[in-house]
């Protein structure tokens, strides 16, 4: 691996720990579409290595929040567990399914989060949400469970993390106050992770551990470990429009790239 390779990852890294910190997404909505840009692996490699990446920010992430009593416990946790069964036996499935079906079905998850959020976003915008800013409302948990069990899936699948879901459920339904959606999300998705990455796991030639890409991993986490390490800091000043907005945008970008992918395949 070249130096510029190395560069290029590390700064993809920085990336996914700013939007780990202030939209609270996993990280593979970054990592999928650019990674191959930077540097040649299969799709499942690519996954994998992004749900290794994942999960080493979410605990960075969730520890620092813990400390700062921002995570909703209830929450996270009825997401997270949830979400590990569907995220398990999802990557499971990936041996058997085409690339090109792999890209499809984030591309169809990526466009309906993008609607969503942008909804969103347009309504606070327009001033429609602001005498609800302060509220939040309670779920119930088998209203979580399925939520949780869809963003398993799509972890499982497509490494996209769930952690852009979740913040988007969040974040749209005010399930949690503005403060607490990232730390929240950052607790869930440090569990679904966790479930998907074991069906990746396979036996070690250096530097691959089965599916996963230890070498890239590192690389990304190193970045994002540094850049989330400034955005835990400030990630609740950013307002409730501005983090839908920003969401929104990204998600575009992403589908785009994502549709090229696989229109060339």
């Amino acid at each position: 691996m070249t130096l510029l390779f190395i560069s290029l990852i590390f700064i993809l890294g920085l990336m996914v720990g700013v939007g780990t910190t202030f939209i609270g997404m996993g990280g593979g909505v970054l990592i999928v579409p650019i990674l191959p840009l930077i540097y040649p692996l299969g799709m499942r490699e690519i996954v994998a290595t992004t749900l290794l990446v994942v999960f080493l920010v979410a605990v960075i992430n969730t520890l620092g929040f813990v400390k700062r009593r921002l995570v909703q416990w209830r929450e996270s946790l009825t997401l997270g567990m949830g979400s590990m069964v569907g995220a398990y036996a999802a990557a499971r499935m990936t041996r058997v399914i085409p690339e090109k079906w792999l890209l499809w079905i984030f591309l169809t998850v990526l466009v309906g989060l993008t609607y969503k959020a942008g909804g969103d976003a347009y309504r606070s915008r327009k001033g429609k949400n602001r005498a609800e800013e302060s509220e939040t409302k309670k779920f119930s948990l088998p209203k979580l469970l399925i939520i949780a069990l869809v963003g398993g899936v799509i972890i499982g699948l497509t490494g996209v993390g769930a952690g852009i879901l979740f913040s988007s459920v969040l974040l749209s339904f005010r399930i949690v106050e503005n403060s607490e959606v990232v730390p929240t999300s950052n607790a869930a998705v440090m569990l679904t992770s966790a479930a998907g990455l074991l069906g990746y796991v396979g036996e070690i030639h250096w530097p691959a551990v089965g599916a996963i890409r230890l070498d890239v991993g590192l690389i990304l986490f190193l970045g994002a470990w540094l850049s989330a390490t400034f955005g835990r800091q400030y990630q609740h000043l950013m307002p409730r429009e501005w983090r839908g907005g920003i969401l929104t945008l990204i998600l575009l970008l992403a589908s785009g790239k994502i549709a090229f992918m696989a229109m060339s395949l």
